[in-house]
């Protein structure tokens, strides 16, 4: 706290946005207060925004998806970008595996059941749904498809073709 009072006496508003940011990050590394409590000292608007997305990414990095999906609800401008953060490594993991070759356009199918419910999950989890400031839905699945063709030289859509149509509309977008 002494540390975030410290910033608030800077006459520049970014330098304190920027100041009370680093004390809120600083805090959550060293366990020496609950940062979210922090982070509505810091100064309003941009910089508190973007506290709030760094302690998401905090809890994030701490795997625990529900205190990061609430830090990201209140990160502003920033909110769609911070749900991403959240949810985008498990979608690597699944369009792209470590364990094996790259997954080719011809086994989209095969992944569909498990991306369906991970869409399920962060979907519920961020309150997409009822959101109207959401764009997650879009966001996932363009991902979830980019990753994949990506990987491969050249755009090939018919590889769209042999998925059930929810997937094969957000493959060809």
């Amino acid at each position: 706290q002494e540390r975030l009072d410290i910033c608030k006496e800077l006459s520049n508003a970014p330098a304190r946005g920027d100041c009370g940011s680093n004390v809120v990050q600083w805090a959550a590394r060293n366990k020496t207060a609950e940062p979210e409590a922090l982070c509505v000292q810091v100064e309003e608007g941009t910089w508190r925004s973007e506290c709030f997305f760094q302690m998401a990414e905090h809890w994030r990095r701490r795997k625990n998806k529900n205190k990061a999906a609430e830090n990201c609800a209140q990160a502003g401008p920033f909110k769609n970008d911070c749900e991403q953060h959240l949810w985008q490594g498990e979608v690597r993991r699944l369009t792209r595996p470590r364990d094996r070759a790259p997954l080719r356009p011809d086994e989209f199918s095969s992944i569909m059941p498990a991306a369906d419910r991970l869409f399920a999950e962060w979907n519920e989890r961020l309150g997409a749904a009822s959101d109207d400031s959401s764009d997650f839905d879009a966001r996932f699945w363009r991902l979830v498809f980019q990753q994949v063709l990506e990987t491969r030289p050249g755009l090939d859509l018919e590889h769209c073709e042999e998925l059930e149509e929810f997937h094969r509309d957000h493959c060809r977008r």
